[in-house]
């Protein structure tokens, strides 16, 4: 898309700001100043204006657009010129008439073997004028600029239509697939359409004709080409395996009660049941230290290391006609692992800072949301972060250490922080070989010690029964 789009046919003078914020990208119309009512008027009152671009307004069209230094015709939205010289009647901008040289570059071909390659006049039947063609294929909605390719074999000088290769659904398919995937041109095929098509950088609507986006960010809700239409197929993962049992691991989308709009979520289909993913930790490729609005709304890629967000864990178990199980599983790097299991498991809305409140444990792991000692539950407790202090220190005093805010103590993440706490599972990551000793770590203290132990990777979800 060029910067600027001049239409003398309806006038149409746009401008395309272009940005990566939400509401930037709109098509924004400057404030345009005739400098003329035509490129004579221009050199008529300015002798030594030279040739370039002007603002023009001829009489009766209500709003001035530009004049371009070319003259070129896509589907009669024309760029014109202001030539300017000393003769008045040489400045002025001519439409040229166009004399047809064959039907198309076959026909052209066909009647004249030594011509070569490069822009002709041509006029297929049917068609009224004739036009130039290009020297590249390009093609938007229709409106096609085509080229002629001349060679000695008779097949090989058509315009031939690139095969494309879809690379994905769309561009949350294309992320979830590749996680390091730049934004850039992809090649898409939505489910019904029968052929691929690419997705340009940015969004850009010329007549209805949308170039739409894969902007790709680590925010499970920035990735995503905007205003897809969700349909649910679940309340929840346990829903979801319930009403179809062979249902494997993977992203489904699901409607709490009570949830205007479906969501995204990755399932784990186990034995037991589904089970909605909405943590995942295995290395440190996304980054836990977040704010309060993004532990709000979630960040990561679903399959793989990801926050589902806390408005949609608490959607997940608000309802008081059933209840939830909460499982966190935790793995070393010696090849171990363990499990927490609470039953009873919800968390308060956002008023109440997501406090959480989990029942009866069982599990290998220990329970570490009530502590390793007493003084330090973290049952009850709302959700801090950086920015949103609810650990309940003012501070806390451990020896001679006084510590007012555990979530920049214990590593920048958010969690349930009850004068700190045996459970953190949004410290740094730390690799194998430099993971013992951290007090910032990802910690889970009733399991791994004395010493301060980094965990490899944790896995939080939720179960309904």
């Amino acid at each position: 898309m060029e910067r600027k789009l001049s239409a003398i046919a309806g006038l149409l003078l746009l401008y395309c700001t272009l940005t990566d914020q939400t509401h930037q990208h709109k098509v924004q119309k400057p404030t345009l100043t005739s400098q003329g009512q035509d490129c004579t008027a221009i050199k008529d009152s300015s002798p030594n204006a030279q040739s370039g671009i002007y603002i023009i307004q001829p009489k009766g069209v209500h709003k001035p657009f530009k004049m371009e230094r070319k003259l070129s015709a896509i589907a009669g939205l024309l760029l014109l010129c202001c030539t300017l010289t000393d003769q008045t009647h040489q400045h002025k901008v001519q439409k040229p008439t166009l004399t047809s040289q064959g039907q198309d570059c076959t026909a052209i071909k066909d009647s004249s073997p030594n011509a070569q390659s490069g822009i002709y006049i041509i006029q297929p039947k049917g068609v009224h004028k004739p036009f130039k063609m290009e020297r590249k294929l390009s093609a938007i909605a229709g409106l096609l600029l085509l080229c002629c390719t001349l060679t000695d074999q008779t097949h090989q000088h058509t315009v031939q239509k690139p095969t494309l290769t879809s690379q994905g659904q769309d561009c949350t398919a294309i992320k979830d697939s590749s996680p390091n995937a730049q934004s850039g041109i992809y090649i898409i095929q939505p489910k019904g359409v029968h052929k691929p098509f690419k997705m340009e950088r940015k969004l850009s609507a010329i007549a209805g004709l949308l170039l739409l986006c894969c902007t790709l960010t680590d925010q499970i809700h920035q990735h995503k080409v905007q205003n897809p239409t969700l349909t649910s197929q679940g309340q929840d993962c346990t829903a979801i395996k319930d009403s179809s049992p062979n249902a494997q691991s993977g992203i489904y989308i699901i409607q709490p009660k009570g949830v205007h709009k479906p969501f995204k979520v990755y399932c784990e289909m186990l034995a037991d049941g589904g089970w909605t993913v909405f943590q995942r930790r295995t290395g440190g490729e996304v980054s836990f230290q977040r704010n309060w609005a993004e532990y709000k709304h979630g960040f990561g890629y679903l399959k793989k290391d990801h926050w589902l967000g806390l408005a949609k864990v608490w959607a997940l178990t608000r309802s008081n006609d059933q209840k939830s199980i909460l499982r966190v599983g935790l793995w070393d790097f010696e090849g171990g692992s363990a499990f927490a299991e609470y039953r009873d498991f919800r968390i308060g809305d956002e008023p109440a800072a997501y406090k959480l409140s989990v029942g009866t444990y069982k599990g290998t792991a220990g329970d570490a949301i009530r502590g390793a000692y007493s003084g330090i539950d973290q049952n009850g407790f709302g959700f801090s972060t950086k920015d949103r202090d609810n650990d309940g220190c003012s501070p806390c005093i451990f020896g001679d250490i006084a510590e007012r805010e555990c979530s920049s103590s214990e590593g920048g993440g958010g969690w349930w922080f009850s004068r700190c706490g045996s459970a953190n599972l949004h410290g740094d990551w730390h690799p194998a070989g430099d993971n013992v000793g951290w007090a910032s770590g990802v910690h889970w203290r009733t399991w791994k010690g004395p010493a301060p132990y980094s965990l490899q990777a944790t896995r939080m979800m939720v179960k309904s029964v």
